[in-house]
């Protein structure tokens, strides 16, 4: 699933990218880094606010994750560009 999700998001396939990462953080809901997918996913498809939301979850998961950290204070908009 994050990986067809990866997949979408390289192709900017937005739409598509984020069903898959909101599958694979169903399916895993305690691994930060599908949150970060999924946050890349949305910020992709425009939705920055909710790809900030998925960012601070994956903090609130492992507050140590760089990427999280990362995209938050890129404004959350990296997987857009």
């Amino acid at each position: 699933m994050a990986g067809y999700a990866r997949l979408y998001i390289a192709k900017k396939h937005a739409d598509r990218a984020v069903t898959w990462a909101r599958r694979a953080v169903r399916k895993r809901s305690k691994r930060a880094p599908y949150h970060v997918l999924y946050g890349d996913a949305l910020a992709l498809k425009g939705k920055t606010g909710e790809a900030r939301a998925a960012y601070r979850r994956a903090l609130a998961i492992d507050p140590e994750n760089r990427t999280a950290r990362a995209r938050l204070a890129a404004g959350g908009a990296r997987a857009a560009k």
